[in-house]
């Protein structure tokens, strides 16, 4: 069992989710694949949370960035996205079945590097459409972190952008569209992930010489 505390910071995340119908759906698919939330330490590491398919958990990163902040209000926005994204992760993951996430030498380099493009690009269009949903409930503090950011803001922009033009792309999926083929737009980004891929494989390389 987790500690009280990050007991009490899991719940509080939740909460502050439940009023997007977006993350209503993650939250219950999550719950029915059992899956679990808690933190861990690593700070080596850039990402403030993570989904590991094969044990199920959701891991907020106790000794990145996201935990550094002064005050909880800084905190909450950035938690909420993140686990967000997570979530998306876990959605991905029902629908892709037990090779979701698991790193093989069976399929194509090129082909993995596609599909971990495609999947974070995906849960950044969930996270967004999140925050958005949020913002439309009178809790606009995720969607203003968002868009304030230096590297995500142009996820938010493409979102509102898209609405401006049809406010049906809300809830027909064409603003979520808008958020994953704006994520391939941002250099830094496809190239982290890139690298990660390249980094797992020559890891199962390692492990079989």
């Amino acid at each position: 069992p987790i500690p009280p505390i990050q007991r009490a910071a899991i719940t509080a995340i939740r909460d502050s989710l439940a009023p997007s119908a977006t993350a209503r759906s993650l939250l219950a698919t999550a719950e029915q694949g059992r899956v679990t939330a808690g933190f861990e330490f690593d700070p080596e590491s850039t990402s403030g949370a993570t989904y590991t398919s094969q044990h199920r958990e959701v891991f907020f990163n106790a000794g990145g960035w996201l935990t550094r902040f002064d005050t909880v209000d800084q905190f909450m926005p950035w938690a909420g996205y993140f686990a967000a994204h997570e979530l998306g992760h876990v959605a991905q993951h029902r629908q892709s079945g037990p090779d979701y996430g698991r790193w093989s030498l069976r399929y194509r380099l090129m082909h993995q590097i596609m599909a971990t493009r495609h999947y974070e690009a995906a849960a950044d269009a969930v996270a967004v459409d999140v925050a958005w949903q949020l913002k439309d409930a009178g809790k606009p503090e995720m969607w203003q972190v968002l868009h304030g950011d230096p590297h995500d803001a142009h996820l938010a922009l493409a979102y509102a952008r898209s609405i401006a033009k049809n406010p049906d792309n809300a809830v027909n999926g064409k603003a979520r569209r808008a958020v994953h083929d704006a994520w391939f737009k941002d250099p830094l980004a496809v190239l982290h992930y890139d690298q990660v891929v390249l980094d797992n494989t020559r890891t199962v390389l390692d492990v079989l010489v």
